[in-house]
């Protein structure tokens, strides 16, 4: 993954702030945030998504484990997809997965590219 993170692109804190406070909200929603020149995009993983590595003759807590591992290995994916989909609109800042919410949060952080 390629990210932009010169010193000229560095976010200010309140922007920082913005992201961790939403991403802090985020159970599992898709969704897109925009805020000034930035623009967060964050998938919640729920039960629905991870649904298809349930296995039956595990226990809840090996379930879990993996339903998180997989939410996380699934991430760079679908960081990849929101890249390559605002690519010519926004330079990727920061982005990964948070371990909150139902089964992780994966989110990226783009500035618009000034012209």
């Amino acid at each position: 993954m390629k990210k932009v993170n010169l010193k000229e692109t560095d976010p200010p804190p309140k922007i920082w702030n913005w992201v961790w406070d939403t991403l802090g909200e985020i159970s599992d929603e898709v969704g897109v945030e925009k805020k000034g020149k930035y623009l967060l995009i964050y998938e919640g993983w729920g039960g629905i998504c991870v649904s298809d590595i349930y296995d039956s003759k595990k226990s809840d807590e090996e379930n879990e484990d993996e339903s998180y591992k997989y939410a996380e290995e699934q991430s760079d994916d679908v960081i990849e997809e929101w890249i390559e989909g605002y690519k010519k609109t926004h330079n990727l800042i920061e982005c990964g997965y948070e371990p909150t919410g139902l089964y992780g949060v994966t989110w990226a952080l783009f500035k618009k590219i000034e012209k």
